[in-house]
């Protein structure tokens, strides 16, 4: 893993544009607030008191959502995410080495954050970033080349000139970062137009200072992207459940008409089931083995025993034995109306 020793997620945000209302990376996707798909991936890494939270808008809602394993550290004001890391300090210490990811980051890979790591580690660098090239790069902050192809800075998209905003690689907002070299970068960074503080502008500072700086360029768009939008928002779900149907297939589980299966990553179904269209399976629900579940089921916390046959309802913390049929004749072979499925 390198020198890096713990992780900082900054987590303050308000998130008003996403709905329900909740703190930001308390927002559900596929039935789980999106900051805890980022922290199960850290924990492959660090243990949970290596892991600094930074908390700010309804800080209390969020560390109790996320338990007390974590180490926290308030952001009174959220100004930005240069102020957000810059508060760590009293915690972190003046010479740590940290991986910092927005808590609004939920799918980034186990992998991808490895290789950043090692190459982090392998550089001997002062600053490691992740980039993007890939999908639509509207909004982003820009990564600038030099003609010898090193970073020279990173340029938000409202500061952008025109040649710049032509540029397709963008900043996905991950870092290694040994603080140790750049705190006298986190104090003096410029406030923007907005009165945040971004920690896109001490890529441009670390090399202004002759600081080691590298980038690990990523090619998929939704494993880096961070949620501000319903339209984000409901990419990422999208983006879960198709990893959940191929994980399922991979474990022998048959999905008719996939696209219209949805499954959230805590239910577990048995190999040799079935899921029919129109199916959404969630929370902590169980499926077992040779069970035929849909069309139009939708079951939440609910115990299926093997060889059932459920169709036509909605169940929730229901437990069933095996063997069971709902609606009683729901054992037929079941045939889809015409159009449903391709043919």
């Amino acid at each position: 893993m390198g020198r890096v020793s713990g992780a900082v997620v900054l987590a303050a945000g308000k998130g008003t544009r996403l709905p329900l209302g909740l703190p930001k990376v308390l927002t559900p996707i596929a039935g789980r607030p999106m900051v805890r798909y980022l922290l199960d991936t850290l924990e492959g890494f660090f243990r949970p008191p290596q892991i600094t939270v930074v908390i700010g808008h309804r800080a209390d809602e969020v560390r109790a959502a996320l338990g007390e394993n974590y180490r926290y550290v308030y952001q009174p004001e959220q100004l930005g995410t240069g102020d957000a890391l810059a508060v760590c300090r009293p915690v972190l210490g003046p010479e740590a080495e940290v991986l910092v990811v927005g808590g609004d980051t939920p799918l980034v890979s186990a992998e991808t954050l490895r290789r950043l790591l090692d190459l982090h580690a392998e550089k001997e660098a002062h600053l490691t970033f992740v980039s993007c090239v890939g999908g639509n790069p509207a909004g982003m902050g820009r990564v600038v080349r030099g003609p010898d192809g090193r970073v020279r800075r990173m340029v938000e998209e409202r500061d952008a000139a025109p040649e710049e905003l032509r540029i397709v690689e963008w900043n996905a907002g991950i870092y290694a970062i040994s603080l140790g070299a750049v705190w006298d970068g986190l104090t003096s960074l410029p406030r923007a137009r907005n009165g945040e503080y971004y920690l896109t502008d001490l890529v441009g500072w670390a090399v202004s200072q002759g600081l080691r700086v590298e980038s690990l360029t990523v090619f998929d768009p939704d494993e880096v992207l961070g949620i501000n939008t319903p339209a984000d928002l409901l990419r990422a779900e999208a983006s879960v459940f198709r990893r959940v149907r191929a994980k399922l297939m991979g474990q022998g589980v048959r999905l008719v008409g996939a696209d219209a299966v949805w499954v959230e990553p805590s239910v577990r179904v048995a190999p040799g089931a079935v899921l029919l269209p129109l199916t959404y399976l969630g929370g902590e629900t169980r499926v077992g083995t040779d069970c035929r579940i849909g069309p139009r089921t939708v079951l939440i916390d609910c115990e299926v025993g093997a060889g059932s046959a459920i169709r036509d309802v909605s169940l929730e913390g229901c437990r069933l034995e095996p063997g069971s049929r709902i609606p009683p004749d729901s054992g037929r072979p079941y045939s889809p109306p015409p159009g449903l499925l391709p043919v």
